[in-house]
């Protein structure tokens, strides 16, 4: 018998990489379209996929005759929409609930547009996934999961072609990896493989020109024609061929794979173009805030912007395409980006303070009064900064007063920071006063011969004047050092690009050469640097001083200056925080970047050793072996370089003792040995534009905003509630003042109060489908759970959901109380239909 082989016709374009998106719509987009249309009027058998909802949306707005056919040739079978994603976005950096909606608006436009549930994702080009991302995929109807990127591996190759890819949850999707070319000994070489590892004889082979765009052609189709002699051609579908597979799963050899599929390759793409990183994360941020404050309205009666938001997060979710998000496209490229995500954010601010400006009318508020909303679905300690008209008499002292407490205030330019409490996804008000009296805190700022030491009841932080690292954080609870002989410093790294580091040649057609040249935007330089890996400490200050000695902050300024030869100096500004009432150390990194192929790293020093560090991952958390562990296999050494979110925890199991490492806008880490580092900078070359040859100018010139902090705990993450401390962190604290009102809320409000505390609310908003409200509550310890979730409402009814909402089955209910049973890992949608007394 034959071996069967699907033939896909397909063309990856990219949404915007080495031309902008206007190219993609109107030449990409266009022509790939219109000569997949005309192949098929030309040859029968010929059938075409795409992806990418973001295409058809452009389509049906600017070439209505094109989307017209293509609808018909999706009712004919002849046209296959797969993906049913926003775009073709990254998936190691977006946070998992983008990645929730990249499929809820996706398979949504499907749905009402073309009648088509999409089941297959589809990621050829992408950087890596995440150990969750079956979770995400099956909660959103998803069954199964196309790439081809992992054939690049540069250390080893990928041990499987199909296989069964499992989440923390038991999520399961089947994965397809598919191969590189689709010419005759390519084919036969994967049919061995396909035999010898899966016990295989069908084969899926995409063909068609990518990236610019183009498609098939007349003689790939006349090629494939002369494949009939060989192997059973079948122009089926996407989703013909996993169905044929998994109808064969149980005589076929499938493994099952619990672990992220780590692209070893692109590495550099966690770190190129930090403004969009950072831009994304607060996007991010700002948007799910603007959801939860717009439900809490809407609860007490303001319509919701349902429109709005949406519109928004399709903003959001174009620009985490991989090209743009990963930082590998052409300067034009994050001009677009960067406008268009400030508006994000604009917009988002407007939708807040529209809520909280109806929702004041509801509190007691005085002349002196400020209402704050917490994000969070845990009561939290939070750093708030309110807007405040400074004083001419710089010796008042303020604090902010509650029912039951006082908290010190502290003046910062035009406003007031403390440290509040603030109560679970709800907006409780304070009162602004001045004191009569010094506040006396337990934080204590001095400076000694060589250092300053800086001292709270959880911690005593010691900064060299010499080198300007810190030196020392000596865990006070605990009675234990944390750090090793090296502290906390900056290391700038040589990232010069070597030939021979990029291997893979499809890149030479497109103008770049198939070496080092166009490609430092992707890749990592610093350890191929010829003899040794060449750096350099920032270890010369030109300035160590105790800046702030406050209540509620201790600040140290550290200021270097790196010169680089041929270039103009960069400038470091390190300011170290301490807090009164916090058990982790802040740190504020301002940058004037100028450097070229230079790679900035954050670097601590621990004295203790992980063999196990956990890192932050989409809607969940991974273990990634230390690289510098007897026990690591070549598969973990190779993950040198790896993405994570808002935080990673070193903990050793020998010590019961571990240190965080958060960030607020951060997503490339290494772990070596007892050496943690943050990757900071990179200073890349643009890839040439589309049809050139060179590279445009370097990537992030100018000033950068870092921000980051480092917990010291006993026990391990779960323990610590690391994962609380880091959410908090990258969450906007929002304060509104200078409102006088008497309403029937009095001075505190709580959406939800949920137990037990390992399980949290990530998402409010108001249903798809319905005037329901709608919680995405997230099981993050691993720990099964009966959970109860209180609000303040009569409950009439709640429906569990899936992710993109189908409904599934009734929740339990007892008065204004939810009762939900949680595996561990596990994300749970609830729609939530209140009585309208």
């Amino acid at each position: 018998m034959k071996p069967k082989v699907y033939f896909i016709g397909q063309s990856h374009i990219d949404a915007a990489w080495l031309w902008t998106k206007d190219e993609t719509l109107h030449v990409c987009c266009k022509e790939t379209f219109e000569n997949a249309l005309r192949l098929m009027e030309k040859h029968p058998d010929f059938k075409f996929a795409q992806s990418s909802a973001q295409y058809y949306v452009w389509m049906e707005k600017h070439y209505p005759e094109i989307f017209s056919k293509i609808k018909q040739k999706v009712k004919e079978g002849r046209w296959e929409i797969v993906g049913g994603s926003w775009v073709e976005c990254d998936l190691n950096m977006p946070s998992g609930e983008s990645l929730v909606r990249q499929f809820l608006y996706g398979k949504k436009y499907f749905k009402e547009t073309f009648g088509t549930d999409v089941r297959v994702a589809w990621f050829p080009d992408c950087f890596g996934f995440p150990a969750t991302l079956p979770m995400i995929l099956k909660g959103c109807d998803i069954d199964y999961f196309y790439t081809s990127k992992l054939s690049w591996n540069d250390t080893l190759r990928y041990p499987y072609y199909i296989f069964w890819w499992e989440a923390p949850d038991g999520s399961r999707v089947l994965t397809y990896i598919g191969i590189a070319g689709f010419h005759n000994e390519q084919i036969k070489r994967a049919i061995s493989i396909m035999r010898e590892l899966h016990n295989s004889d069908i084969l899926l082979v995409t063909y068609g020109r990518g990236d610019h765009g183009g498609g098939p052609t007349d003689d790939d189709l006349k090629e494939i024609d002369e494949y009939r002699k060989l192997y059973d051609v079948k122009f089926g579908s996407v989703l013909d061929f996993f169905k044929e597979i998994e109808s064969n799963a149980n005589i076929l050899k499938l493994p099952i794979v619990s672990d992220e599929l780590y692209l070893q390759y692109h590495r550099g793409t966690y770190t190129t173009q930090a403004r969009i990183k950072e831009l994304n994360r607060k996007c991010e941020a700002y948007i799910e805030t603007a959801e939860k404050i717009s439900s809490i309205a809407y609860l007490f009666g303001l319509d919701y912007p349902q429109n709005e938001i949406e519109k928004l997060w399709k903003i959001l979710l174009f620009n985490q395409f991989h090209d743009i998000l990963c930082g590998s496209s052409i300067a034009e490229v994050y001009d677009d980006a960067k406008r268009e995500l400030n508006y994000v954010l604009e917009e988002c601010n407007k939708i807040i303070e529209k809520s909280m400006d109806y929702l004041s009318k509801l509190f007691t508020l005085r002349k002196n009064n400020i209402m704050i909303f917490n994000p969070t679905s845990w009561t939290v300690n939070a750093i708030v900064k309110i807007p405040f008209s400074s004083s001419k008499d710089e010796k008042v002292t303020y604090v902010a007063k509650d029912d039951e407490n006082i908290y010190p205030l502290q003046k910062e330019g035009n406003y007031l920071i403390g440290v509040l409490s603030l109560p679970p996804l709800g907006i409780k008000c304070f009162n602004i006063e001045k004191s009569n009296k010094n506040i006396w805190t337990e934080l204590f700022a001095h400076e000694l011969d060589d250092k300053i030491v800086l001292e709270n009841k959880f911690l005593r932080v010691i900064i060299s004047k010499e080198s300007g690292r810190i030196v020392s954080i000596f865990d006070k609870i605990n009675r234990r050092e944390v750090l090793g002989e090296k502290g906390v410093r900056i290391e700038i790294y040589d990232d010069t690009p070597i030939r021979g580091r990029v291997t893979v040649g499809t890149y030479a057609w497109r103008g770049m050469g198939a070496d080092a040249e166009g490609m430092d935007a992707w890749e990592i330089f610093i350890f191929q640097q010829p003899f040794s890996v060449s750096y350099k400490v920032l270890d010369e200050p030109l300035e160590v001083k105790l800046v702030e000695s406050g209540p509620v902050r201790a600040r140290v300024m550290i200021k270097y200056l790196y010169k680089q030869r041929d270039r103009p100096d960069s400038l470091f500004i390190h300011y170290i925080d301490l807090y009164y009432d916090l058990p982790y150390i802040i740190g504020t990194i301002e940058v004037d970047w100028h450097a070229l192929h230079r790679f900035a790293k954050l670097a601590i020093d621990v004295n203790f050793y992980s063999e196990k560090p956990v890192y932050e991952i989409p809607y969940g958390v991974i273990e990634r072996r230390n690289i510098a562990s007897p026990y690591a296999s070549l598969f973990d050494r190779a993950k040198w370089e790896v993405p994570a979110h808002r935080w990673l925890d070193y903990y050793s199991e020998k010590d019961n003792y571990g240190i965080a490492l958060i960030n607020n806008s951060k997503y490339g880490f290494d772990i070596v040995n007892r050496t943690i580092r943050m990757s900071l900078l990179r200073a890349a070359l643009h890839p040439p534009r589309y049809g050139t040859r060179t590279p445009g100018g370097p990537t992030d010139q100018g000033r950068h905003v870092i921000m980051y902090a480092i917990y010291p705990h006993k026990g391990d993450w779960r323990t610590a509630k690391v994962y609380k401390i880091a959410y908090a962190f990258n969450m906007p604290f929002i304060a509104l003042t200078n409102k006088e009102t008497e309403g029937k809320l009095g001075t505190e409000f709580s959406l939800v109060r949920v137990e037990p505390d390992n399980v949290i609310v990530t998402v409010v908003k108001k249903a798809e489908y319905d005037n329901s409200i709608v919680l995405r509550l997230h099981e993050v310890e691993g720990k099964e759970s009966r959970v109860k979730v209180v609000l303040p409402f009569d409950i009439e009814k709640a429906i569990e959901t899936n992710l993109i909402e189908r409904e599934l089955n009734k929740v339990k209910v007892e008065g204004k109380t939810l009762i939900l049973e949680m595996k561990p890992y596990q994300l749970k949608t609830v729609k939530v239909f209140i009585k309208k007394s």
